[in-house]
């Protein structure tokens, strides 16, 4: 009997299969504009600064202030899209699921952020990125998954 098993009175619990990257939604925005390399680091901005926008409208304005204040994140990634912004956005992300088996609607930004038993092809950096809302990296593998998570400390809780 391994642990698991000694934790819910030796039933072991079935886990979900894992799902691969390109199926999930909140991959597919993370890497709006394509999967970069691990040296493209003009990629990987492209997409942070997309995701950040995309979710800086959580904030308000007094939150928007002091992150920058503190120097805790960039003016222009704390921005929120605008409309027609946003209609860019909503086409790209079409456009980004067009590689994927389902279409998947554009996840809420004021949604939980769930990368739950996702199975990652290569190793995935989310360095920089805005996390507003809760957010699930339950059962990932079985790559290395890089999260520095960048929100105001009030509403970070301890665990």
């Amino acid at each position: 009997m391994d642990y698991a098993d000694e934790q819910h009175g030796g039933v072991a619990e079935e886990m979900p299969p894992k799902i691969k990257a390109e199926e999930n939604p909140w991959y597919l925005l993370a890497t709006l504009y394509g999967v970069p390399e691990q040296s493209d680091r003009e990629l990987r901005e492209k997409n942070r600064i997309a995701w950040n926008r995309y979710f800086a409208a959580n904030f308000n304005e007094a939150t928007r202030a002091r992150l920058i204040e503190e120097k805790r994140h960039p003016q222009n990634e704390l921005n929120p899209f605008q409309r027609h912004e946003l209609e860019e956005i909503k086409e790209a992300y079409l456009k980004r699921c067009a590689s994927s088996p389902k279409h998947y609607p554009l996840p809420l930004s004021n949604a939980v952020i769930d990368f739950s038993n996702v199975q990652f092809d290569q190793d995935v950096s989310f360095d920089e990125y805005l996390f507003p809302i809760l957010v699930c990296f339950l059962s990932i593998a079985p790559f290395r998954t890089r999260f520095s998570p960048v929100v105001p400390l009030s509403w970070r809780r301890p665990f």
